[in-house]
């Protein structure tokens, strides 16, 4: 059934997933935040090279600030196993295998990265149109 590959919360990491690659901007993503769902779109603005998230529902949501530091947790672990997953990726056979790991390990990365920014108002060159 082609709803669920047209839904609107069906986000980069099912596009991994079910078809086994990282597709390129834009990107939409799900983040959790324990009270609500973060859904987004990420871009790269073609003029300035910079990024732009475009929420689902329009506009940015209010976080509390648990669910900031959760996402800034988050953040912080990927900081943390980056060298886990660029060494555990080496012994990898399958150099296909290994670029979409890396791929997906640095788009998420980003993506945590530009959502962190936009909803701590900390960045103004992130757009949220």
């Amino acid at each position: 059934d082609c709803d669920d590959y047209t839904s609107y919360s069906y986000v980069l990491q099912h596009m991994l997933r079910d078809f086994g690659f990282v597709e390129p901007y834009p990107q939409r993503w799900m983040f959790p935040t324990g009270q609500q769902y973060l859904l987004f779109d990420l871009d790269i603005t073609s003029e300035l090279e910079r990024f732009q998230i475009v929420w689902s529902h329009g506009s940015k949501p209010e976080l509390t600030p648990k669910e900031v530091g959760k996402l800034e947790s988050h953040g912080k672990r990927l900081e943390e196993i980056f060298d886990a997953v660029y060494d555990g990726t080496k012994h990898l056979k399958s150099s296909h295998e290994r670029s979409v790991i890396l791929e997906f390990y640095e788009a998420t990365k980003t993506a945590l990265e530009q959502v962190i920014l936009s909803v701590t108002n900390v960045d103004s060159s992130v757009s949220t149109n």
